[in-house]
Order: structure tokens, then sequence, then C-alpha cells
């Protein structure tokens, strides 16, 4: 088989050429293959992921030195690295003539108003080609262009220069069929792999990196196969390749699935020399499915029996389509495995889909976020390509950014607060909106625009960007086409007199993935996008943030809140609303629930209860319960709560709390939380009666959940409006026991639901002067809860005298324990916060065990370590 190198250079204005010449030459290979010829193209991407320690250029130089063929394009400009490869090319030629060499200029028309000095370079190397007595093509179309190639290609293989010399004639025939063999294995690999690429393209300019992910039989953060059973084993994606079943995968939206996709296609033709068809449901009709499969087996060469398992992408069961396609799929190809990736908003329950109905029998698999593992392995491969700092110091920062931006750790996401390290590693942003502001001016700026195009000013970009996101929230229509974007954009700034170049815009938007395409429309790849530019929109336009701020609608839009007030961190428009809001809430849940108001079991809890204690909280509950507004029937269901009940009680409970808005009041904590996060500068007063009614709105929930105790103990689980609560593996034994057990974590886990959108390090001082003027203890002792796991300025102090302050056997210092014990073992901190959570650990257990009102140091050395957990140090 003989190899023809064919190096291809241009610049990235000629993007469309060079993907439709790649395409080209692939399916020219395909042709040659019989004639032992192989055209092994390369160009400047392939270079990306492996270069050494010198400049990029060089590795493009030395690949042009040992190539058969150099195919050079230019249009409007000629850079000098453009030029460069062009004469390393021609004196290589001279020497061995070896390139050829073919150049071809696009013959399209340039405006006036765009000459610049780069096309006056353009006119000047077309100069300099000429006294070196080379001269170029003219080509009218990418058509064209690939008609012109290929005749010169058909020409060389007729005149011989392809024609390899073999002395045996039968060794040539066997190798050539060996070849052959390797070079369809070849080519379909590289189709693959370029696919992959495509897919994990997140940004321009963005290393593409690619992390083995993780399925699971469980959603991650749930049990559904029983409250005792075992954690089953990751799954073992090369059994999973070696034997495919029919399986339904699922993830929330930008978790990878699509990337899980096309790796899964690529490993299945490496390892097992086994084809697996990639089917788009959002772009497959169900009455044509026939056709596309067709076709994509033409792209490779394969017939319909060579399939061996079937990838159905984009797949939603709240899309007719997909449900159509999925059915008609199962019952033509009955006996080939079907992989479903399944994105599932985060409306929708991650578990229990119906997927009886397809005809086939479908295992669920889930696919997981990165352990902290991965993340190191993904920052060290970031590092190879644009180093940013020391793994450790870059790791840390990245796991710290992602709990205080709440985004959950996905590959995208990591890799996106990684592209806004690259500009000042040490400075860390303060809000979300700084870290997405940041990331977006590294992209326009990074971007490849010609320059005889006007490059936008950002903030004109955020200004019309953010009409366009108003115009798309009001009609609530988020997808459109290329056209109706830049109508919409370009008469939004003749109105306002900006002089804005649309189409860069569109194109920059486009390059770096934040538009994708959806078939024939486009819409933001990511929904913060759309959040982001509305919320700067919000900033512009008080009639638009009036729009958005009243009737609670931010709740349907949960991000906006949480830009708009991180713009300048004084936006008291919205924490007023906000205020009113969540206070309106938590009034309908107390009025219509009708809680006593003290209620509160904790008050008979104890470190070690006794039965006696144990009867005490439950008749505190009862009593609750009996004097509360409740309706009749959820009071029975209460007082048989000891007994099975032969349908689902969760249905119902879902229907009551809605009634009882603690949805509502659930979205608009949220809300009210990142707010107040990014309000630094905003009046103290308003701050701290924000934080009073986000911390009021913690007990309503710690109330109701009072109340689903008995419930959970009963069936495990207890949903609300597509929310669900749920028993983890740690609850285990009797009703009663669970019931206990349950009740004494109310408090760690609302606090836990709530802290990532509440905290961040400029809050510490607030919640700590929230202290000084709160008088419910289970309130109280929320706030304590989150001084221990934020750990702000001299959070020591505090909780030692809050540690001081409990008696002996409270459930209050219990608990306090519980969470001290839990932050030794899991969080990463240093030696000496360490040492200091240790000590703070001996002290809540002095204080229970010798009974005095705050042990001294003597009466913490009399406890041993053996009384502290043992600290997991491969935690995430």
């Amino acid at each position: 088989m003989k190899k023809i190198k064919l190096f291809l250079a241009s610049s990235k204005e000629l993007q469309i050429e060079r993907e439709q010449i790649e395409i080209f030459i692939n399916r020219k290979n395909k042709e040659w293959i019989d004639k032992g010829i192989f055209l092994d193209l390369q160009i400047w991407e392939d270079f990306l992921d492996a270069m050494s320690q010198t400049r990029s250029q060089d590795e493009y130089n030395n690949a042009i030195k040992t190539s058969d063929i150099f195919v050079m394009l230019f249009f409007s400009k000629v850079g000098k690295y453009t030029e460069e490869e062009f004469i390393t090319a021609y004196d290589q030629f001279k020497s061995t003539n070896r390139p050829l060499i073919f150049t071809y200029f696009k013959d399209a028309p340039i405006s006036s108003s765009e000459i610049n000095q780069e096309v006056i370079s353009l006119l000047k190397f077309q100069d300099k080609m000429k006294e070196l007595e080379h001269f170029y093509t003219k080509y009218k179309s990418v058509e064209d262009l690939k008609l012109q190639i290929n005749n010169q290609l058909n020409k060389l293989e007729e005149n011989g220069v392809f024609v390899e010399k073999l002395q045996d004639n039968a060794t040539v025939t066997n190798q050539h069929e060996i070849q052959k063999s390797e070079v369809i294995r070849d080519f379909v690999d590289r189709y693959l792999s370029q696919k992959l690429d495509d897919a994990l393209q997140s940004y321009s300019n963005l290393p593409k990196i690619w992390i083995e992910p993780i399925l699971n039989e469980r959603p991650e953060a749930s049990s559904t196969s029983g409250l005792n059973s075992p954690l089953p084993p990751n799954v073992d994606l090369l059994q999973l390749l070696n034997q495919p079943k029919s399986t339904i995968i699922k993830a929330l939206p930008q978790f990878g699935l699509t990337c899980l996709a096309y790796y899964l296609c690529r490993e299945a033709w490496r390892n097992f020399n086994s084809y697996w068809l990639y089917l788009d449901s959002k772009q497959t009709k169900h009455y044509s499915f026939e056709k596309s499969i067709v076709e994509e087996n033409k792209i490779l060469g394969f017939k319909t029996e060579d399939i061996k398992c079937i990838i159905l992408d984009s797949w939603s069961n709240l899309d007719k389509n997909c449900e159509m396609l999925l059915e008609k799929i199962s019952a033509e190809f009955s006996d080939i495995p079907i992989i479903v990736m399944q994105t599932v908003d985060e409306t929708q329950q991650l578990f229990n889909t119906d997927i009886s109905t397809f005809g086939q029998k479908f295992d669920i698999l889930y696919l997981w976020t990165l352990p902290r593992g991965r993340i190191r392995e993904l920052v060290s491969k970031y590092n190879e390509r644009v180093f940013i700092g020391e793994t450790d110091k870059v790791l840390s920062r990245l796991i710290s950014d992602l709990v205080t931006f709440n985004l959950p750790r996905t590959p995208i996401n990591c890799l996106t607060l990684l592209k806004a390290f690259e500009a000042d590693f040490d400075e860390s942003p303060i809000n979300r909106y700084e870290l997405i502001n940041r990331v977006l001016f590294l992209l326009f700026n990074a971007v490849d625009i010609p320059t005889y195009k006007n490059k936008p000013d950002l903030k004109d970009c955020e200004y019309v960007l953010g009409y366009f996101c108003e115009t798309m929230i009001r009609e609530n229509k988020f997808s459109f086409t290329r056209e109706f974007f830049l109508e919409k954009v370009t008469a939004f700034c003749e109105d306002k007199i900006i002089d804005l170049d649309v189409q860069v815009v569109f194109d920059v938007l486009h390059i770096n993935n934040i538009l994708i395409e959806r078939g024939s429309l486009f819409c933001f790849r990511f929904t913060y996008w759309i959040f982001y530019f509305s919320a700067k929109r919000m900033h512009h336009e008080p009639e638009f943030a009036s729009y958005i701020l009243q009737d609670m609608r931010y709740t349907s839009y949960p991000e906006i809140i949480e830009f708009y007030t991180g713009i300048d961190r004084k936006r008291e428009d919205a924490l007023k609303v906000l205020i009113d809001d969540v206070q309106s809430l938590c009034d309908t849940v107390e009025e219509k629930c009708g809680f006593p108001k003290d209620l509160n079991p904790y008050k008979y809890g104890q470190w070690k209860p006794s039965k006696e204690n144990i009867e005490k909280m439950r008749d505190e509950l009862n009593k609750g319960v009996k004097e509360s507004n409740l309706p009749d029937f959820i009071k029975d269901q209460y007082a048989d709560s000891t007994y099975d009940k032969s349908r689902p009680y969760h249905q119902e409970v879902q229907k009551i709390l809605t009634e009882y808005s603690l949805l509502g009041l659930w979205y608009g904590t949220k809300a009210a939380s990142r707010a107040l996060r990014n309000s630094d500068y905003a009046n103290p007063e308003l701050k701290r009666d924000l934080l009073r009614i986000i911390m009021r709105s913690w007990e309503q929930v710690a109330k109701v959940l009072f109340v689903l105790s008995p419930m959970l103990a009963i069936s495990g689980s207890a949903e609300f409006e597509g929310a669900t609560f749920w028993l983890d593996d740690n609850f285990n034994g009797t009703r009663d026991e669970l019931f206990n057990a349950i009740l004494i974590s109310i408090p760690s886990n609302v606090h836990s639901w709530y802290q990532d959108d509440l905290y961040s390090k400029k809050i510490g001082s607030l919640i700590i002067d929230q202290l000084n003027y709160e008088n419910s203890d289970l309130i109280n002792h929320n706030l304590h809860l989150l001084i221990i796991s934020q750990r702000p300025r001299d959070w020591e102090n505090y909780i030692q005298k809050y540690i001081a302050s409990n008696s002996k056997n409270s459930f209050y210092l219990m608990d306090t324990n519980r969470a001290l014990q839990s932050q030794y073992k899991y969080s990463f901190a240093s030696y000496r916060t360490l040492e200091t959570i240790k000590d703070l650990i001996k002290m809540t257990i002095a204080k229970h065990q010798f009974g005095v009102k705050e042990p001294s140091k003597q009466h913490i050395k009399k406890i041993s370590d053996k009384v502290i957990d043992k600290r997991d140090e491969e935690s995430d």
C-alpha cells in the first residue's frame, strides 16, 4: 500500500474548505483502496494535541518537508506563518522534487471598505509567487475546489506518480489485502475520532480533553434499590463495549452524554472491530429513520447487516418524535442492542422512566459527575496544553469554585473554570457573574477574527444580546434561525444607533459553541448564557427587571437573579422584592399548615436519648400535628404512620405540599440565597432582613420535614413537584429507629441543601452578625452548622461559645459534635485547621462527659484521640 502524505495549509477563515476537503479525501481513499493508494491528510488541527517543546510552527514545517503533496488555500490574507509554510515547501521541492505544490485562491468579492494591510500583503505574496514562477489556481466555490483537487490527483495517479514497485506479485497481493483492511480501519477510526473531537470542542482554542466517565446502576445522589442494599460497582466500559445490551443512560443536561456516545462508537471499533451506528434523535425523524441509517452507513462504507449496536443520542421521553423513533428502531432492529442517551431536564425525576412500551428490555444506567481523582486528571491534561499553575493548587481552587458557584462536577464546568483561570490564576472571582464575564472576555479576544472585519466591542455585544434574550424569554421561544437573529439584532442596533457587525457577533458565538445548531435552527448551548445576557438587560432596562421580579417569574429562570445581583453587588431592588416574596411564602406555609410557632422536638432531644426523651419528642410532634390546620386525612395518615399502605403514599404528599406553597418557598429561598451571596455592597439592614427571612424559611422546611419523617421511615421516600426526599444507605433498622434517625438528621440536611446557594467567604461576617439577633434555637443551630462547614474568620471562637452555651446532654451539642466529626473526616483543610477541629470535637465530648460549662484545656487533654473519626484522605 502506497501512503501519500498530503499537507493542507490555509488560514482559519477557510475553515469550511478545510473540513470539506477532509471529507473528500476520506471518500477518495475508499475509491482508491483497490489501487493500493492511501492519502494521509495532515492539517494543522492534528498537531494541537501533540505539540513538542518546540514552537508549533516548527512541527508544521517538519511535516511539510516530509510530505508528498502540499496544498495551500488563501483568500483575503496571507499571514507570516502561511507564507513561511509555502517557502518551506518551495525550498524542499527545489532540493528533492518533493512535495508537489498546488495553490488555490478563493475568487470572491472583497468590499472596498475591507481593504487593509492584510489584503495588500496578499497582493504582494501573489507577486512573489510570480517571481518564483509558481502560479495559483482560482476557485469559485467549495465544490469547484474539490473538483479541481480531484482532477489533479487523478492526473498524478494516471501518470504513475503513485506507483510502488514490489518484486513478488504473490507477496504484493497478500500484503495489499492486509493493508487494504488497515486502511479501512484507519479511515473509520479517524472519522469516529473526529466526531468525538467535535463533541469535545467546547470553546474555540480550548483543549479537547477526554476523561473516562463513571456509569452506575443508581442515580448519583440517591438509592432506588432499597434502603440497605450496598451501592453497586461502577460499570466497566470495556465489558459494555464487548457485550453491549439495550440500555438507557440518563443524565442531566451538559453532563457529556454526546461525548460518551461518540467515545463508545470509537472504542467499540478500536477494541473489538465492532461497528456501532450513531443517530441523533433530534435530527432523525421517525418516519424517515431508514434513510438516516443508510446515509450514515454510506459515509463509512458499511451495510445495515454490519451494525452491531445502535446509539440513539439526545433522546427525551417528553418528545413524541423521540418516543416513536425508539419504538420503530426497536421493532426494526429487535436483535440488535440499542443504547439510548436520555437527557433529563432538571424539572424531571432522574429515575422512574417507563420504557416497557419500546419492545426491548432496557437496563438503566446513570452518568455521574467526576470524582476528585478524575478532576485531577483533567487539570493535569489541561496543564500540559495550557499551563495554569501547580496541579494541586489549580485542583484545590477548581474544586472550591465548583462549590462556590454551585456547579456540578461535569467536564464542561471544569473546563469553563479552567478557561477563566488562564487570564490570571491568582485572582479569585468574587461571584459567578464575574466568572462568566471573564470567560466571555477571553472568548471574544481569543477567537481569530479577520482583520478586515470590525472586532466587536464586548459591552456592545452584551447589550444587544441582552435585548435578544429578553425577546426569547418574553416569547418563550429559545430556538431561532441565523436570519432571525441577524434581523432582530440588526434592527435593534439601528434603533439604538449602535455600530456593530452583527454577523461577526453571531460567528464568534457560533465558533465558540455558545450558539449551536439543532437541525435547521440555532440555540444557546447552555441556558446560563441566556440568563447571563438577560441579567445584563435587566441592568440596562428597568422595565424588564420589573417584569422578571414581578409575580416570582425569576423562579422559572433560576440563574437570572444570581447574575443580576452579581453585576455590581448592590442590586437592592432585587433584595427588596425577594424579602417580600420569601416573607409572604413563609407566612403562607405557616398560616395554612398552622404549626405551633414553638414546634421543636429537639428541646426534648438528648445526646443519648432515653425512651422517655424519645416519647417526649414524639408527643411534641403529635401535639403539633393535632393543633395544626392540616386536613383530617393528613392527620389520620400521620396517626397511622406505623402501618404499611397498599397504594403509593408519596403522590398524596405531593399534592398537599403543592397546596401549601412549599415548592415556591423552596425556589424562592434558593434565589434569595444566591442574591444575598452576591450583595456585598447592599444596605446592611437589607442584608440582615434577607438573611433573617432565609433562615426562617429553613425553619419552615424543617417543620414540614418533621411531619414527613414517619412517612420517610415507611416508604423510604416522599416527593413533591418533581423534588424527592429519600433515605440513603446509611439509614437502617426498625421503623422506630428509622424515624429517630431521620428526625435528628433534619437540621444537617436542610443546611446541606441550601448552604452552597448562600455561602461565600465574604458573607461570613453577616452570618456571625445574625447570631446577635436570632431567638429561634433551631435557626441558631443552623447558623452554627454554617459556621462549622464554611469556617469564616475566627470561626472557632464562635463554636467554642456555642458549645459552652448548650447543656451537657442536649441534642444541639450532639449534632455539633457530628458536624465537626464530618468536617474532620471529609473536608479538605490545612493541618492547622484539622487540629482546631480535633480540639473542638474533644471539647464537645468533654462537655458531655464532665458537665462543666466551658471545658478547660486540662479537660480536653483527658479525651483520647480515639474519639475522633478516622480521616478519609481520599474523599471527594
